[in-house]
């Protein structure tokens, strides 16, 4: 965790992560109705715990590169 995303997370008052421990899978491909396929990432505790953790949606016009 960066040093801003710390303070946004204080700033925000969101409650600490529950792992930094995490596992990704890559451009996962979802078809939309019109034809276009969309690329997502799937960021996932490494460790499965009890029950199961929230979702992340991230978006962005600009491509993977741009919102790292």
């Amino acid at each position: 965790m960066t040093l801003a995303s710390f303070l946004a997370a204080r700033a925000a008052k969101l409650p600490a992560a529950q792992t930094t421990d995490v596992a990704v899978e890559r451009d996962l491909a979802a078809k939309m109705p019109d034809g276009v396929t969309l690329l997502g990432d799937r960021w996932y505790p490494a460790r499965p715990g009890a029950g199961l953790p929230p979702t992340v949606l991230l978006r962005s016009p600009y491509g993977a590169a741009s919102s790292a």
